[in-house]
């Protein structure tokens, strides 16, 4: 069964093949259009065979790899550090896999046969690290990633680097729209049942919510996304890159986009826009003092952003957990009483046992993180394969399937970029900027989509473009 956006989706691939006129310039036309479909499209399905539901985004991904090997036979890959990242990367990935194989854990992890929310609610209970055919999928994901990212490196010049970041913030500024429109039907229609229009249009999965929550004083805003929380991040990602865009452009116009961003995380209701305004928080301040020795109104802006930080660090510590309100129209302070109720519970180790979650969300997040976190740490060098554990962090996902050595290679491969758009990279903001993406996706859950799409991509080309001191 095909839906209207399936149409629209092969009308995009003829225009990118129809439009090219070279093996790089499609490329770039098919990368600019999977990163759009694969970070602000999750809902619906281009088509359904029976069970069977192929997203939007495994189709411009199988044809992003077709074309990436395409490109490679013109643009052959040379000998480097980025290929020997990649190789590590592989190498590290399928050995860690193959030590399971041969050498079974016993460790008791959640897997994607036990889902951690039914592991909370004793509806299912943990299991050992298992081959699966996500497992199969992962590993997939990873060479369509890896194919792609070694065909940019060859045949990517320095101005398409810049482009692809210019184009990508039209689409941005495009979503944004969508979800101003979002904002207006829901808060000023009241219409909750915004998802239903998705259906339409896009298709309908078990996992899309079709009648918007209300949280607190609000309502939540999904975008194209599946949940609140996965629009916040999207929102996260999409105003780093447009802050990039005015490292390039030297505007102030963006800037207003950027507000519009923050707004719209806001009104995600999503407790996940607290950790990912701090981020951003975090680098603007980091972007500002870089900026410092071109654009002295930085210092000031870094400041002021410094003051606030500290002032809102303040207010926080002054709580008193206990007296905090926690009915269910006080969202964000009932947030915060779960999260300290939580770390209570778990540092006890009764989380098993105890019923009395005020958000069983921040339970189910916090300790399969801590689960995976702890197996880990039993098999710190190589893991046990992508998508043998499964958790609501994706980064503690990266490090159990991979180890520190595959984290490491990931990141090297990844953030290479830096040499190609760069001229006097500030290295040490670099090294905050990488560390910040790793830390927000240690509590995003997201599986390993943010190491393995295209839109990691995008953020080390943008960390990159802030912290250069041209």
């Amino acid at each position: 069964m095909f839906h209207p956006f399936s149409a629209v989706l092969v009308g995009l691939l003829f225009f990118c093949f129809l439009k090219s006129r070279g093996k790089r310039e499609l490329l770039f036309n098919i990368v600019l259009l999977t990163a759009s479909i694969e970070l602000f499209l999750e809902v619906g399905y281009f088509i359904k065979i029976g069970n069977v539901a192929i997203s939007y985004r495994r189709v411009s991904e199988a044809v992003m790899f077709f074309v990436s090997l395409y490109t490679l036979s013109k643009y052959p890959i040379r000998k480097n550090k980025t290929l020997k990242y990649a190789i590590g990367l592989s190498s590290i990935s399928l050995l860690a896999v193959l030590l399971l194989f041969i050498f079974p854990s016993n460790v008791l992890v959640g897997t994607i046969t036990n889902s951690w929310s039914e592991i909370i609610r004793q509806q299912a209970w943990m299991s050992h690290p298992e081959i699966s055919i996500f497992v199969l999928q992962e590993y997939i994901q990873m060479l369509i990633y890896v194919t792609t990212m070694l065909a940019i490196y060859s045949s990517f010049r320095e101005e398409d680097y810049f482009r692809l970041i210019d184009l990508f913030t039209r689409v941005i500024k495009f979503s944004f729209v969508l979800g101003v429109l979002e904002f207006m039907i829901k808060y000023g229609f009241h219409y909750l049942n915004y998802g239903k229009f998705l259906d339409l249009v896009f298709g309908y999965r078990s996992s899309t919510t079709i009648v918007a929550r209300i949280r607190g004083f609000g309502v939540e805003l999904q975008g194209l996304t599946q949940e609140a929380s996965h629009y916040s991040y999207v929102l996260f990602v999409s105003i780093v890159i447009l802050l990039s865009r005015t490292a390039i452009s030297k505007s102030q116009n963006d800037y207003r986009w950027i507000f519009l961003g923050i707004v719209l995380m806001v009104f995600c209701m999503a407790f996940s826009s607290v950790l990912f305004i701090s981020a951003f928080v975090c680098i603007y301040m980091l972007y500002s003092w870089n900026s410092t020795r071109h654009n002295y109104a930085s210092i000031r802006k870094g400041f002021l952003v410094t003051v606030l930080i500290l002032a809102a660090l303040i207010l926080i510590l002054s709580f008193n957990p206990s007296s905090l309100p926690t009915s269910p129209r006080d969202f964000f302070s009932r947030r915060i009483a779960s999260l300290f109720q939580e770390e209570r519970v778990i540092s006890s180790g009764y989380w098993q046992v105890d019923r009395t979650a005020l958000e069983w969300s921040n339970r189910v997040r916090l300790v399969s993180i801590l689960i995976t976190l702890e197996a880990f740490l039993l098999r710190p060098l190589f893991g046990y394969g992508l998508g043998t554990i499964t958790c609501f962090g994706a980064t503690a996902m990266m490090l159990a399937g991979t180890g520190i050595f595959g984290l490491y290679y990931w990141t090297k491969f990844n953030f290479a970029v830096k040499s190609k758009v760069t001229a006097n990279l500030n290295r040490k903001y670099f090294g905050y900027g990488v560390l910040i993406f790793l830390l927000v996706n240690i509590f995003n859950a997201l599986g390993l989509r943010p190491f393995f799409e295209l839109h990691s991509f995008l953020f080390a080309i943008s960390t990159s473009l802030l912290f250069d001191r041209r």
